[in-house]
């Protein structure tokens, strides 16, 4: 039983590692058997050590955690594909072999038989004696192929394997998709290097090899009548081989090679490499597949959010939000995220879909109150080409957008009555009805939504339609306000510090006690996204190595850190906050939208403090 990984970020990015049956330790300090520079990782953090079925993870009592695919684990399987972080460095899982052999099949035809031989799998120890000589050598140079090498790069090295080591005058990797009906991907080589502009393949031979997965060997189509397509591809090759790309998923496509004119027979030593290279190459399509998928969903699952966005906690309330999204994920429930601004909604909302079924399809946000009501309902529901004036064509709405996946509805208490209506119809019928058709279209939609407004009081007020609120809180989830949760500060603090540093090229490491105690102590009115620019801020403006208590400075100047007390506000502080904004402004180079992000408002908000405090003006 054999696994391998691959580090996805942090140092070492693009690495590959095999973890040992026994399993290893992962860490900073010496006694890890891997070792991850990172501040972030605890000395000791997680271990991967062999389960009843194949690897599990377990996080060693880390100060930050281990997050498997997003979330925060003490102990689970490992699957393939899955991605762990330790601190700042991301590993997935690319491969869990527990076979070494695989059997394929080969066909001869001028000798009417069929045969079979053992091949090694990728990473097996070692080549079985039983093969040729040249195959053995040959798949030894296929090791080679095991580096972080581009896909098209990969299957470029099998083919020169393969013409360097057989008579083949021409070799190529066909790939097909599902419908099997043209090749998707065709990759070719000529025994001189170049590339082949025309290849043709029989059909009866791809057949062969990808609907049965046989290994076809001609040795002489001269003195071969007997396959249906010999005469008519005479022409086309004198002697040829056409095996599988087997994979996890079925066969990708073929190896196929030939010789030209009367160059040469292909003999079974030649079919034998090409059935080991088929196995490279069905392997390294697979893995660029899985490459592809995992980026697309990471793609969808990350759109629009900011990576220093986090859910990170160790303390018991957050552990019971992640608690949930583990049992929530899995099913199709409607989620109803309730909380106040700044706590994760979102964040919420996108783990649920990373690790449920639906992860592979569109994750599609909506802010409900960012839409002008006039335009809501063809935003929601889409519209037919001539449905209102400017309606050029037919367009999808963000439901369909959604469709196999998750729709995500924030601030939903903004929906105006008539548009509650209709969300109601479509949860219900699972269909929509753009605006301008004549009949409904079916769409397969998860609802998520968010709020951070009190729906029983909407309700009670007819704000909001009851049978809605009821249809939406099937399940409901609460994040806590970062008040309730300050255990949880200091490693969101290192968090961030260690996401900003990378991108400020700031020499800022650690938080003096005395500053920590500062943000533990505040009351976080705009909850995690105020502490994220309040660190931030704080380290555009430090000058030493560590946080000092003079580098952080909250914009909620009426507020005092020890609990939230009002007191009036002074011209000592707004001088206070006026020199901040000019260090601010200054440390951005004067560009007023970075200045106003620093800050943690809007663009608006500080063009009015600008002209307020004379900032500017000449």
């Amino acid at each position: 039983m054999r696994m391998k990984l691959l580090q996805r970020s942090g140092a070492g990015a693009g690495e590959e590692v095999n973890v040992p049956e026994a399993g290893l330790v992962i860490g900073r300090g010496e006694e890890a058997d891997l070792r991850v520079p990172d501040r972030g990782a605890s000395r000791a953090h997680c271990r991967i050590r062999p389960a009843a079925r194949g690897f599990s993870l377990e996080d060693l009592g880390s100060k930050n955690g281990t997050l498997v695919n997003g979330l925060p684990v003490k102990e689970t399987a490992l699957r393939l594909g899955d991605v762990f972080q330790v601190g700042g460095h991301a590993f997935q899982v690319l491969a869990e072999e527990e076979d070494t052999t695989a059997t394929a099949v080969f066909f001869v035809p001028d000798e009417d038989r069929k045969e079979t031989m053992s091949l090694p799998r990728i990473g097996a120890a070692s080549s079985p004696p039983t093969l040729p000589d040249r195959l053995a050598a040959a798949f030894g140079m296929a090791g080679l192929l095991t580096k972080p090498l581009g896909f098209e790069e990969h299957l470029q090295r099998i083919l020169d394997v393969l013409l360097r080591h057989t008579p083949a005058s021409r070799a190529a990797v066909l790939l097909f998709d599902a419908d099997r009906k043209k090749p998707s991907g065709r990759y070719t080589r000529t025994a001189e290097g170049g590339v082949v502009p025309r290849l043709s393949v029989g059909e009866t031979m791809i057949e062969k090899a990808l609907v049965n997965g046989e290994s076809l060997l001609y040795k002489n189509l001269a003195v071969d009548p007997t396959w249906p397509e010999a005469a008519a591809c005479l022409s086309l090759f004198y002697a040829a081989v056409c095996t599988p790309l087997p994979s996890p998923a079925g066969n990708l496509g073929v190896v196929y090679l030939d010789t030209m004119g009367g160059e040469g027979e292909l003999q079974e030593k030649d079919l034998h490499l090409a059935a080991v290279a088929g196995a490279l190459a069905g392997s390294a399509v697979h893995t660029h597949k899985q490459m592809k998928r995992l980026e697309r969903a990471a793609a969808s699952a990350s759109a629009g959010i900011d990576p220093r966005y986090a859910m990170i906690g160790a303390s018991k309330p957050m552990q019971d939000v992640f608690e949930m999204i583990r049992k929530v994920a899995g099913t199709d429930s409607t989620v109803l995220i309730r909380g106040e601004s700044g706590t994760g909604k979102e964040l919420i909302a996108r783990a649920v879909h990373r690790n449920s079924p639906r992860r592979e399809r569109p994750f599609v946000p909506v802010n409900c109150g960012a839409i002008p009501q006039g335009l809501l309902e063809s935003e929601l529901f889409g519209y037919e080409k001539g449905a209102f004036t400017g309606a050029a064509r037919r367009t999808a709405g963000r439901f369909e957008a959604a469709s196999g996946g998750v729709l995500f509805l924030d601030e939903i208490a903004e929906l105006p009555p008539e548009s509650q209506v209709k969300i109601l119809r479509a949860l219900e019928e699972k269909s929509v009805m753009r605006l301008g058709a004549s009949k409904p279209t079916p769409v397969d939609v998860r609802l998520i939504a968010a709020t951070n407004q009190d729906l029983d009081a909407a309700v009670a007020e007819n704000r909001f339609r009851r049978d809605l609120y009821y249809r939406l809180k099937v399940i409901v989830i609460e994040p806590p306000p970062l008040r309730d949760r300050p255990e949880d500060i200091a490693p969101l603090v290192n968090h961030f510090l260690e996401a900003f540093r990378a991108e400020l090229g700031h020499g800022v490491m650690e938080v003096r006690p005395e500053a920590l105690e500062m943000l533990e102590r505040y009351a976080w009115p705009g909850n995690v996204r105020e502490l994220r620019n309040t660190v931030e801020r704080a380290l555009v403006l430090s000058r030493s190595e560590a946080l000092e208590p003079g580098d952080i400075s909250f914009l909620e100047t009426g507020r005092e850190a020890g609990g939230g007390q009002e007191e009036k506000a002074t011209l000592s502080l707004k001088e206070v906050e006026a020199e901040h904004i000019r260090r601010v402004l200054a440390s951005a180079g004067g560009n007023k939208s970075r200045a106003a992000r620093i800050l943690g408002i809007e663009r608006s908000t500080l063009y009015e403090k600008l002209k307020a405090y004379g900032i500017g003006e000449t």
